[in-house]
């Protein structure tokens, strides 16, 4: 595997940060970008503000052989209607374009599961305007566009479902939810680390879902957290109103074969994990 030398941003997200150990662990050289300065033992930093800033600048001092593009509106921030979705779209086609005129020979992006059902959120349709205007472009470059699903794992922001479930029943709390009948694809974020790394060494193009091919049922996991905890009864389905949101959202993981980056952390032991993890705060802070 040759080392190549990575520009990524994003790199201290939920996604970013196992993404870019596993990246360093294949001793990629990693060039991370944020909008304020960074001092963090054995990063390479660089300031940018996507928003604002010019890319070129970075790009030209870097000279990645490929960009890996994480950033976004992301929590605790009310991403899906956040004004800032479409000015995102913005800096990341400057970005691409300036990459691309520059010679990068691979870019990666991140999508998300959303783009295929309605109903059409501000951050959805953000990154679907985005994907189209990139494979013009893009066109007869080498890029990637992955396309996570329900992701938890460690390091998961407040405000999403698994991290605020294990959250409340490990307090003794009633975790309080819709009526659980929207079907999702739970991917741990480990696994999504893996699998864009994989993208870094592939000549895979176009859209890649990425996702374990499972379908659960929002009310199943909450379930299990319930069982988990050893409080079932605080689960409390129906006591909040229908959301609208997409019924059904599985990853098709197909393109993930050709990878051999098919996730390897089975939903029982990822929420187990969530679990102890919430327990070992609530004793470290008593």
């Amino acid at each position: 595997m040759a080392s190549e030398r990575i520009l990524v941003t994003g790199a201290t997200g939920f996604i970013g940060r196992p993404t870019c150990a596993v990246l360093e662990s294949a001793g990629h050289a990693l060039h991370r970008v944020s909008h304020t300065t960074r001092h963090w033992p054995g990063g390479t930093w660089h300031r940018l503000d996507l928003l604002r800033d010019d890319p070129a600048r970075v790009l030209e001092r870097v000279q990645p052989d490929v960009v890996m593009h994480l950033a976004w509106v992301a929590p605790p921030a009310p991403y899906l209607t956040h004004k800032a979705n479409l000015p995102w779209a913005d800096a990341t086609r400057r970005l691409a374009v300036e990459a691309r005129d520059m010679g990068v020979k691979r870019q990666i992006f991140v999508g998300t599961a959303l783009e295929l059902a309605p109903p059409e959120t501000a951050y959805a349709g953000a990154k679907l305007a985005l994907r189209y205007a990139l494979e013009e472009d893009l066109e007869g470059t080498s890029w990637a566009w992955a396309r996570p699903f329900q992701v938890y794992g460690p390091g998961e922001p407040r405000g999403r479902l698994i991290v605020d479930v294990a959250r409340s029943l490990s307090e003794g709390l009633p975790a309080r939810c819709g009526d659980g009948t929207a079907v999702r694809d739970f991917v741990h974020v480990e696994d999504v680390a893996h699998a864009l790394a994989a993208l870094v060494d592939s000549d895979v193009t176009g859209e890649i879902d990425i996702g374990t091919g499972r379908a659960c049922s929002v009310a199943d996991v909450v379930t299990m957290l319930g069982e988990l905890v050893g409080r079932p009864e605080l689960v409390q389905l129906g006591a909040l109103p229908p959301r609208d949101e997409p019924e059904y959202l599985v990853a098709d993981t197909r393109a993930l074969r050709t990878l051999h980056a098919l996730p390897r952390v089975p939903l029982e032991v990822g929420l187990r994990e969530a679990v102890a993890l919430h327990r070992s705060r609530l004793e470290h802070a008593a």
